[in-house]
């Protein structure tokens, strides 16, 4: 017995983008930034030696301004998740791109802020929410998610002592958003439960 696909005559491929991309990265960028990503990201992955890409490429692709692909690559250096390699005796703007991982990416920031914690002694200080952190909190693109999904879950919105008591988890504990959305989901939907010292 074998397993095996439909053949095509014609190859559409596929490119598989990370979620930790369109959730937290997409919402922040304006279109042609999302675009310039998106087509680079899709020539990585073909990987065919046979074919040259170089930025004209793409903002001829695009229908775009040569200038408006540059800026793009700027914007995502500038957000950490592609490295520009200049190439040597080349013009300015002829460089490679490298794609950094969005989940390598994830968990190294993760695993360097509990070491700097264990470094400094502070894994048994607890982190207290100020209502600064709760306001930069609410600009990020993850948080709202995680935020409008207890409302839909809890059928209210939660008031600002329960959202800083939710970033502490986070904190303290290490905790994904996604996680806190289950908890959620379990003490409504199992228990019947929306207290915030419920879910905790």
């Amino acid at each position: 017995m074998t397993f095996f696909f439909e053949t095509t005559n014609m190859d559409l491929g596929d490119t598989s983008i990370e979620n930790i991309f369109i959730n937290d990265f997409m919402p922040i960028a304006n279109g042609t930034d999302v675009k310039v990503y998106l087509l680079g990201y899709k020539y990585a992955s073909d990987k065919d030696d046979n074919i040259t890409v170089t930025n004209e490429t793409i903002a001829k692709h695009l229908n775009i301004p040569l200038s408006d692909v540059l800026r793009a690559w700027d914007f995502w250096e500038n957000k950490g998740i592609i490295i520009k390699h200049v190439k040597e005796d080349s013009e300015e703007y002829d460089y490679e791109i490298e794609f950094l991982s969005l989940k390598q990416l994830y968990i190294k920031n993760n695993y360097k802020m509990i070491s700097s914690q264990e470094s400094a002694g502070l894994t048994t200080t607890s982190y207290t929410c100020s209502v600064k952190d709760l306001l930069e909190a609410n600009d990020v693109p993850g948080v709202q998610k995680m935020f409008s999904s207890i409302n839909n879950i809890i059928r209210r919105s939660l008031v600002p002592n329960e959202k800083m008591k939710i970033l502490e988890w986070i904190q303290n504990y290490n905790m994904n958003p996604d996680i806190v959305i289950k908890g959620y989901f379990y003490a409504v939907e199992k228990r019947g439960k929306k207290n915030v010292d419920y879910v905790a």
